[in-house]
């Protein structure tokens, strides 16, 4: 043991290895309660706003579904809208037509697709369904049902409520 100037006896105090870490947890204990202040905030939720405003009619053999651009969810690129997607579920005539929120999920087609570069938050845009005609030789009858979702730059996908209409 070396002996430290002023010390009585010349003899240093020897401290327990224990208690010469303690300072150490306090300043670790104190410092992980650091940071903004306030109650936890919930995660902001991913994917762009889905689509407003749709509507679906039909034209000639073809159907049009127009919506309003959604704005992104934030100024980041990769929130920005990359493109639009049309799912359709079709009901043969006579079959049972009860709204089924899985139905999209499960049995959903993807029949048409817009590239987000054209689109501008705030203005109309439309997406066509061509493949209609695909159901039968005689489409009469049939009950048709659509969604529109909105993928953005990162592939996250908007929430996928049916729109409002049949064909």
């Amino acid at each position: 043991m070396s002996a430290l100037p002023g010390s009585p006896g010349g003899r240093r105090r020897r401290v327990p290895t224990g208690r010469r870490h303690v300072p150490l947890l306090v300043l670790v204990t104190l410092a992980g309660g650091c940071g903004k202040k306030g109650p936890p905030l919930p995660p902001e939720p991913r994917g762009p706003f889905p689509p407003a405003d749709v509507v679906v009619r039909q034209i000639g053999p073809h159907a049009e579904v127009h919506f309003e651009v959604p704005p992104p969810k934030g100024p980041e690129p990769g929130r920005q809208v990359a493109k639009a997607e049309l799912l359709r579920v079709a009901y043969t005539p006579g079959a049972d037509r009860a709204p089924d929120p899985d139905a999209f999920g499960r049995r959903g087609q993807l029949v048409g697709t817009v590239d987000g570069s054209a689109m501008v938050a705030g203005e109309r845009a439309i997406v066509r369904d061509t493949l209609l005609d695909e159901l039968a030789p005689q489409p009469w009858g049939w009950t048709v049902r659509y969604a529109l979702r909105l993928r953005d730059q990162r592939g996250r996908l908007s929430a996928l409520p049916p729109t409002p209409g049949s064909v």
